[in-house]
């Protein structure tokens, strides 16, 4: 008899541990078709005393509902532009969350269907002339219901709920009043098939552009890098660019051109 308890026993053991892996796999990739299909309208959020408003959408395209929650982190940047974690309880000087309101802040997003989300710039008369900054987070959580199992003769029971949260963190700068940037392009050089440069920056604001290598002579496009984003604490940036053949310094140049969208207005130029 005790043979028996202990098979059954270890019957049940094995049952819970497979219920456990199967709910973890598919926690994994219920996780990922979250990451595929709740998509937001926008990389970055910018504001100043020009585009004091700004819309972005969040999109589900899952066939189940999501409950969607946002809020503000923070992360630290050095010189070279390396993001960490911000570890301190206070929010930072330069924070953006200061400065804006939006809403809704907490919505069910249903299957299929999109939620607009407003954020708006608050002035303040005191405000300090310096760039401000936050990450808005979207956090969308999917309602599965609890899948529950009974064992025979035992009346416990085995719960397994599924809860993935995908998040998402979006870029907001504020500006609340008119801040200045430059920029050069130095040390270019070839490495066989690669172009080697650095773009250092300086002034009150963070920069944000892309960056075009051409050739000289009839402005045909080589490649390019179209997502060049320099904070403020950061003052110089590295590019390695595959040109896919080699090129003498005499035959290329070197364009960076600001996003308008975000105030800028700067467009560097380098050529030999």
């Amino acid at each position: 008899m005790s043979l028996a308890f202990l098979f059954l026993g270890m019957n049940i053991m094995f049952l819970k541990n497979a219920i456990k892996f199967i709910s973890s796999f598919l926690l994994l990739a219920i996780g990922f078709q979250s990451n595929a299909n709740i998509g937001i309208s926008t990389y970055r959020l910018y504001l100043d005393t020009e585009h004091n408003t700004e819309n972005f959408i969040v999109t589900n395209r899952l066939d189940t509902s999501q409950q969607c929650e946002m809020g503000y982190s923070h992360y630290t940047f050095n010189e070279l532009g390396d993001m960490g974690e911000y570890k301190r309880e206070i929010i930072p000087e330069n924070s953006a969350s200061k400065l804006v309101r939006f809403s809704p802040k907490r919505f069910t997003l249903e299957a299929k269907q999109r939620q607009t989300v407003r954020f708006t710039f608050r002035r303040k008369k005191d405000v300090s002339a310096i760039e401000h900054r936050a990450f808005v987070t979207v956090n969308c959580k999917p309602e599965i219901q609890k899948m529950e199992m009974s064992q025979d003769n035992d009346s416990s029971l085995v719960n397994v709920s599924f809860k993935p949260t995908l998040t998402h963190n979006i870029p907001l700068v504020i500006r609340p009043k008119r801040l200045n940037a430059s920029a050069e392009i130095i040390d270019v050089k070839m490495d066989g098939d690669f172009l080697i440069f650095d773009i250092i920056r300086g002034g009150s604001r963070s920069i944000y552009g892309k960056v075009q290598v051409l050739e000289k002579d009839n402005g045909k496009l080589i490649t390019e890098s179209k997502k060049l984003v320099m904070y403020i604490e950061t003052t110089n940036k590295h590019f390695k660019l595959d040109l896919g053949t080699k090129y003498a310094l005499d035959d290329v140049r070197v364009l960076f051109t600001e996003q308008k969208h975000h105030s800028g207005a700067l467009n560097i130029e380098w050529s030999k």
